[in-house]
């Protein structure tokens, strides 16, 4: 994670799935 907690575009994508499939 960059600083400030910024995430990179493949971190976001990562976290967007995981959310994705643990929301249905």
């Amino acid at each position: 994670v960059g600083k400030g907690g910024e995430l990179t575009h493949d971190e976001a994508t990562i976290i967007s799935g995981a959310l994705d499939s643990t929301e249905k």
